[in-house]
């Protein structure tokens, strides 16, 4: 339900003009199978069920009037939040961006959540770890990312989507100036 184009469950999308590309991703989501019984790859079984397809189809029509809106979110966050306390994302509106997430940043990461959890306000952190730092992808050798590195400690995410009202947003707005 958080995401731009959501479906009532596990569902995705790979958007490409790049055919060779699609094909091998296509297998991947297939077992790794680009024709029956013919594995090219180590895939996984990742295909979309009609009910989700048929749901995520009918959310496509609503999908510019939902970013629009989140758009219209973000924009009061970005000109409400006026502490010293908290770092806002830098945007340029005019880029277009469909803000998924509205992600600030603060050297209190802690407190500022418990507040606003205390005046009902529900926040995330998206993401506590940097790829960099899972031990998943630790063979990559990745070099060392400070900035990466300090984020996972200062990053938190605000409500935004088509729950989040005008009202909303201000009132959250001055909970995080007043905190």
């Amino acid at each position: 339900p958080g995401k731009n184009l959501g479906a009532f469950g596990n569902g995705g999308a790979v958007v490409s003009n790049d055919k060779s590309f699609l094909k091998v991703v296509r297998a991947l989501a297939n077992y790794g199978s680009s024709s029956k019984y013919i594995h090219n790859y180590e895939g996984i079984n990742s295909r979309l069920s009609e009910i989700q397809a048929t749901i995520l189809r009918v959310k496509l029509n609503y999908l510019d009037i939902n970013i629009e809106h989140r758009r219209r979110i973000a924009e009061t966050y970005l000109n409400n939040i006026n502490t010293s306390k908290v770092i806002l994302p830098s945007t340029n509106m005019e880029l277009r961006h469909v803000f998924h997430l509205f992600v600030i940043e603060t050297d209190d990461r802690a407190s500022l959540k418990e507040y606003l959890s205390d005046k009902g306000v529900e926040t995330l952190i998206h993401y506590p770890h940097s790829v960099a730092n899972h031990v998943a992808f630790k063979k990559y050798n990745f070099p060392h990312l400070p900035r990466s590195s300090q984020l996972e400690s200062r990053v938190l995410s605000l409500p935004i989507g088509p729950h989040i009202t005008q009202a909303d947003a201000k009132k959250i707005s001055n909970l995080i100036n007043d905190w």
